[in-house]
């Protein structure tokens, strides 16, 4: 079914552009998101202007590891590990009148050190507060061999929720756990596998926020990337 919901959004978009429609001055959206990753790394899009009524986002080439947020404000690339480049398209529409977007991105292999430096450390090891809990948590509690690729999908989720709390298109703490909590399910299907380890997430953020540590989105912004931080370390 996405599949299909993107294609005909492609689709709209080659037949507007094919007529040469002019659209009349309407909100400037513009899709926030690196121009270049390494192989393997999340990228995430989001959109600046928050006023647009609706809009819909396609790739081409068409990928399955590319995933909208449910709310259609964001959205992630995942690496597959092959060097492509990808552009990412946005139509919008507000009061009736239609924008396109295009935003070229290159999964490209990543630049070698000069001079050779040694092995890095295990990237478990620098992990403290509340990634290491995260990361345990996971590995505790979460069975399947998918487990790694559902931790990733997870993060890059809560990546596209700070990315919009940043840009300042989401600052209502109420709307940032419920466009968390969208986002996750749409990123792991599997809710019941992940069950337990979001309860002792929720336990944990509950016990922060009576702390005092969660009042701002600043501080939520904090708490996001220290969550995907633990889950992209994730084994």
């Amino acid at each position: 079914m996405r599949a299909a919901v993107l294609c005909q959004a492609v689709v709209t978009v080659l037949c507007w552009l094919s007529v040469g429609k002019a659209s009349e001055p309407s909100p400037q959206a513009v899709i926030v998101g690196p121009n270049k990753v390494a192989v393997g790394e999340l990228a995430i899009f989001i959109v600046s202007d928050d006023s647009i009524q609706s809009m819909d986002w396609a790739i081409h080439p068409m990928t399955k590891n590319f995933f909208v947020d449910s709310s259609k404000r964001g959205a992630v690339l995942c690496g597959d590990g092959l060097v492509k480049t990808y552009s990412i398209l946005l139509g919008t529409m507000t009061d009736g009148k239609f924008r396109f977007y295009q935003h070229a991105i290159a999964i490209g292999e990543a630049s070698p050190p000069s001079p050779p430096l040694p092995p890095p450390p295990d990237p478990d090891r620098p992990l403290t507060g509340l990634s290491a809990l995260v990361r345990d948590w996971v590995q505790d509690t979460v069975e399947g061999s998918e487990r790694a690729v559902e931790a990733k999908a997870l993060a890059g989720a809560y990546d596209i929720v700070t990315a919009r709390m940043a840009a300042g298109t989401l600052n209502d703490l109420d709307a940032i756990v419920d466009a968390t909590f969208n986002a996750s399910r749409e990123a792991v299907p599997r809710h019941v596998a992940w069950k337990e380890w979001g309860e002792k997430l929720r336990m944990q953020l509950n016990s922060n926020a009576k702390a005092g540590l969660l009042e701002s989105v600043e501080d939520h912004i904090t708490h996001w990337q220290a969550i995907s931080k633990g889950l992209k370390a994730v084994k």
